[in-house]
């Protein structure tokens, strides 16, 4: 039975080649997806939702970072449906907008060690944002052409913080709200995420 617990995942480092050699897994990924050891879980978790991310021992970053389990790996290579509550596990992990620098500057391991250095995470499942209504659709669409050509930076490139700022100044919307409406334009593929916390705003068409 699935816990009500919130995912808390213990990161103790990152896949090294000897790791990917032994399990004969994939090496050649996107540059925001990466392997990575998960110390023991709380939790069931699920694989292939939406997680926001925070930092459970630090400050919120500046950044919203979110995050899905694509694979998950016992020690043998055999697959779980899940990250299973009590167990280890090795996951493919795809963030976004980019990899979390702090994650980046974990450890490469041979296998599940012990690492003071261990990066912990508490997850928030996001609840999906697709619309169906085709005339819903509209408004978002003129909604977007609207805060592009009227309130958001002549700019093109313009940071996610940035993105958040005016929608909460100009349109006096919460931060949560602003992040929902970022999420949705990313799914329209009105925004563009990019690396550095950088978005492009694509035409208004």
């Amino acid at each position: 039975m699935q816990s009500l617990n919130i995912p808390l995942l213990n990161i103790t480092g990152k896949a090294s080649t000897k790791v990917f050699e032994i399990l004969n897994i994939e090496t050649n990924l996107p540059s925001n997806q990466i392997w990575l050891f998960f110390d023991y879980a709380n939790t069931n978790t699920f694989i292939n939702r939406e997680y926001s991310l925070s930092f459970s021992e630090k400050p919120l970053s500046d950044v919203i970072f979110h995050m899905r389990i694509l694979k998950c790996l016992d020690s043998s290579g055999n697959s779980y449906p899940e990250i299973p509550e009590g167990h280890k596990s090795l996951c493919k992990v795809a963030f976004s907008p980019f990899i979390p620098q702090e994650i980046n500057n974990l450890k490469l391991l041979d296998g599940w060690a012990y690492n003071p250095d261990s990066v912990k995470l508490k997850l928030k499942e996001i609840t999906d944002t697709k619309i169906n209504d085709s005339a819903l659709n509209d408004i978002y669409t003129l909604a977007y052409i609207s805060l592009k050509n009227n309130i958001l930076p002549t700019s093109d490139i313009i940071s996610i913080r940035e993105f958040y700022e005016y929608l909460e100044k100009f349109l006096q919307v919460d931060h949560n709200r602003a992040e929902f409406i970022y999420l949705f334009f990313v799914k329209q593929g009105k925004i563009k995420p990019m690396n550095n916390d950088k978005i492009e705003l694509l035409p208004a068409v």
